[in-house]
């Protein structure tokens, strides 16, 4: 019987928020690069995964945010305020993404998808 020896390269956690400092165990032991550990960020309306960021030392030390990192290729993530505009560094606002890699809309939810498929002021004219 041949055994073949299995490199794992990434562990990637999505779903529920990651609480970044209860990996400190794991990379006490294994360090953060092999393999690499990347918290996906996701919504319902791109799928699976929105963003990603690549576990970092300072993540884990119980202090630091839970940072959701940088869009993937097909999307733009934006922060907004209460009124819709841009939300400066440091303060709080929710998230919208924008793109190729959103939905359409909700099947058969005409009137969800008018609410939550808003038109998008930064991108292309008819982008949501």
């Amino acid at each position: 019987r041949r055994v073949h020896e299995l490199s794992l390269r990434a562990v990637v956690f999505a779903g529920e928020k990651l609480e970044v400092s209860e990996l400190r165990p794991w990379t006490d032991l294994l360090g953060l690069d092999a393999p690499a550990l990347v918290n996906m960020y996701g919504i319902t309306e791109t799928t699976v995964h929105t963003t990603y960021h690549k576990v970092e030392e300072q993540d884990v030390d119980g202090l630091a945010a839970n940072r959701v990192g940088y869009p993937l290729s097909d999307l733009s993530v934006y922060l907004l305020d209460a009124s819709g505009s841009l939300a400066p560094v440091g303060v709080p606002g929710e998230i919208h993404v924008a793109g190729p890699g959103v939905a359409r809309g909700y099947l058969g939810r005409p009137d969800l998808t008018a609410e939550r498929f808003v038109p998008n002021p930064f991108g292309p004219a008819g982008g949501r």
